[in-house]
């Protein structure tokens, strides 16, 4: 019988290591176009004269479209930054998506919908809501969006980061 050598778990990662890198190596100038868009997107937020704050995003849960399956899709996203929450529902079947929203906690506050267009992003809807912290924003068309809120007391105002619906 032949001795076989004692696998440690540096040896099984170091394995799993090479045949990754491999069979599916990380491109070479991945972290070059990640810095890249990350300026950019910063410098979109400079460019512009804004002083705002970007929402981190929490939590995603996916609901189920109903018991036979039907075309309709719903997801929650749920964003935070120095105590205020945003919560989201989007759904939507179709050519048309809906996006209940929460700001938590609640007050009045300004919510403009940028869309990203050939150009950059652009405004398009805004949105003023009283001190439920409760809006709505209807019969919006898929594509690539984010969220800027605009406290009305001056403060500073908050960005998700863009997500797809």
């Amino acid at each position: 019988m032949t001795d076989l050598p004692e696998l440690t778990d540096d040896s099984i990662f170091a394995g799993i290591r090479a045949y990754w890198d491999l069979h599916d190596p990380v491109p070479e100038d991945l972290v070059a176009r990640a810095q890249g868009a990350a300026a950019l997107a910063a410098s979109e937020l400079y460019d512009v004269g804004l002083d705002i704050e970007l929402m981190l995003l929490v939590e995603r849960t996916e609901e189920l479209a109903g018991a036979r399956g039907g075309s309709a899709t719903a997801y929650t996203l749920r964003f935070a930054h120095d105590g205020v929450d945003l919560l989201l529902r989007v759904s939507g079947e179709g050519a048309s998506s809906r996006i209940d929203g929460w700001v938590v906690p609640p007050s009045p506050i300004a919510v403009v919908v940028q869309r990203e267009t050939a150009s950059g992003w652009s405004d398009a809807a805004a949105i003023d809501i009283g001190d439920t912290g409760r809006f709505e924003l209807p019969e919006l068309a898929p594509g690539m969006l984010r969220l800027r809120l605009e406290p009305t007391d001056g403060s500073t105002s908050f960005m998700t980061p863009a997500f797809e619906i």
